[in-house]
């Protein structure tokens, strides 16, 4: 049963990465995957909370740096020396998409996904975001995790687990946000 998994998720890991690349998306792709690409982005979102919450806006903005920092924590000191899943472009034959070369730590969950999920979701739950905002929250998280299988970081399960830690503790901050009545229940 693991057996067939791990096929699918090579196969899909194959077409992401040769598959649908293509010269101009290298370029995008590597900048997607850069977290300080997103500096502005993550201004925008504490403005956001800064203009909703006011001089309560900094616990919001302290529980998203907890969340992430647990999310790294956990999928870097956790998961990847607990499964010790070599990463893709340490096993493949791969055409080098990025400058940096190829991480020889282990791969499975992505930190990125799990990090990335966790801001778009917490921002999501705690600002109620709807419609435009919430689908270009998720969009950029889904972006990021997909970046990270097309330049070989990953393999898409290792970004679809990520996310899945990320989202999970997301919803820990809001309920944890709740309980300690920070947030009100909307």
């Amino acid at each position: 049963m693991l057996a067939f998994f791990e096929n699918i998720d090579t196969q899909l890991f194959w077409l992401i990465n040769q598959s649908w690349s293509s010269a101009w998306l290298d370029t995008f792709m590597i900048l997607a995957s850069e977290k300080w690409a997103w500096l502005p982005l993550y201004l925008l979102i504490i403005a956001y909370f800064i203009k909703k919450f006011r001089h309560k806006a900094w616990i919001f903005i302290v529980a998203i740096i907890i969340t992430v920092g647990l999310a790294d924590s956990i999928s870097s000191k956790v998961f990847k020396p607990l499964v010790h899943r070599t990463r893709p472009c340490n096993v493949q034959k791969l055409n080098a998409r990025t400058p940096d070369g190829c991480s020889q730590s282990y791969g499975f969950v992505s930190s990125h996904a799990a990090n990335h999920t966790a801001i778009a979701a917490l921002t999501i739950l705690i600002l109620g975001l709807r419609r435009l905002p919430r689908f270009t929250m998720i969009l950029w998280a889904f972006i990021i995790g997909y970046s990270r299988v097309y330049l070989g970081k990953h393999y898409p399960l290792d970004v679809l687990c990520g996310a899945l830690l990320g989202l999970m503790l997301a919803y820990l901050a809001l309920f944890l946000l709740r309980k300690y009545r920070f947030l009100q229940e909307n």
